[in-house]
Order: C-alpha cells, then sequence, then structure tokens
C-alpha cells in the first residue's frame, strides 16, 4: 500500500479494504482493523487509516487524526488522500 499516492487508487479497491478490515465485527486476528488496533498512536496505523478511508471516510479520518504521523508520511498526505479519495465522498 506505500506510498499513497493518486496510483494507489488503481491497486487498492473499496471491496478488498471492506473485507480485510473485517466490517462484520467477526474474529479477525489478522485483519486490517485489529492491525491498526494494535499500532494505533504510530504511523503505521496512519497509512491503514488511509486505505479505510475507500470504505468510510469519517471513521479513518476520526482515527487517523489521532495517530502521530510516520517519518515517511505527514498529517498533510495523509488528510489530501482522505479528503480526494472519490470512492469515499461518495459514502461520506
Amino acid at each position: 500500500m506505500l506510498p499513497f499516492t493518486p496510483a494507489t487508487r488503481m491497486l487498492i479497491r473499496p471491496d478488498w479494504v471492506k473485507e480485510a478490515w473485517c466490517p462484520d465485527n467477526s474474529t479477525c486476528a489478522d485483519g486490517m482493523k485489529t492491525a491498526a488496533q494494535h499500532a494505533n498512536k504510530n504511523g503505521w496505523a496512519q497509512f491503514l487509516y488511509s486505505a479505510y478511508a475507500m470504505v468510510d471516510r469519517n471513521a479513518a479520518l476520526d482515527n487517523a487524526l489521532a495517530c502521530t504521523p510516520d517519518d515517511g508520511n505527514t498529517l498533510t498526505n495523509t488528510m489530501h488522500w482522505i479528503f480526494t479519495n472519490q470512492q469515499a465522498s461518495a459514502n461520506a
């Protein structure tokens, strides 16, 4: 998933993110949601929430804002990705 650029939208599909996130709240120990929760408050979680913006922009935004940006990623880049994501804007 790295780096998040406009071309990333061609590589990451919302249906894949939704399935990998385990939206049905089932036990999914290796899912993206669990990984983001374990990585919460560090830069890696911000990348996972950036991907989740393709499914639920508002939830991704709230969680990404609570994270500390990674040395190789900026909050500006994350916010740009979340707010310009066309798939997410249809759900917001």
